[in-house]
């Protein structure tokens, strides 16, 4: 954990602030932690939903025209 919060652009220093405070500001730290995870976690959600869809296009692609796109450039 950092040794400062900033709270409306003023720095603290975490070990002058009270038990309490120095809770809250764990507890700030852990709950941004985790924020940070879900938001990578969304994003790695967000690239598998985009290649599971590539491949459903494909998918129907080649049900409706007979093409397989997977294959297309194979020879190149």
């Amino acid at each position: 954990m950092s040794d400062k919060i900033t709270l409306e652009g003023q720095d603290y220093e975490i070990a002058h602030l009270s038990t309490g405070g120095q809770a809250l500001a764990k507890q700030i730290a852990q709950v941004q932690h985790h924020l940070d995870e879900r938001m990578r976690m969304r994003e790695v959600l967000l690239k598998a939903r985009a290649a599971y869809l590539a491949e459903l296009r494909a998918e129907v692609v080649k049900q409706q025209s007979g093409v397989d796109l997977s294959r297309l450039l194979d020879d190149i």
